[in-house]
């Protein structure tokens, strides 16, 4: 999981794509950046068998209706803003990090 991120502005919007077994998870890619950088990531299918290294993180969702996009693999992907605050907290700024994150990696 270490590509670049692509830094396109689309206007699309994220499409999750169905998980085909039951013993794979997405893992989110937060990709680096700089303090109020936009946020860049990529979803991940992984086997969960795999042991793959991932950090759980925890929040509170916050207003459903109170969102803001981040960029998922080239596409819009509206997030609660409690979620968007504790990804840039997550973000470094020389190396991207595994995540799972539940309203990003469940559909």
């Amino acid at each position: 999981m270490s590509q670049e991120p692509d830094t396109r502005t689309e206007g699309e919007l994220y499409q999750y794509q169905p998980l085909t077994r039951l013993n794979v998870v997405r893992i989110l890619q937060l990709y680096p950046g700089e303090v109020n950088d936009p946020i860049f990531c990529a979803l991940h299918t992984v086997e969960i068998d795999s042991d793959p290294f991932y950090e759980a993180i925890s929040y509170v969702w916050g207003d459903p209706l109170n969102k803001l996009d981040i960029t998922c693999d080239s596409r819009r992907l509206a997030i609660t803003v409690n979620l968007y605050g504790i990804l840039m907290r997550l973000c470094h700024q020389t190396k991207s990090r595994a995540l799972w994150a539940d309203a990003i990696c469940i559909n």
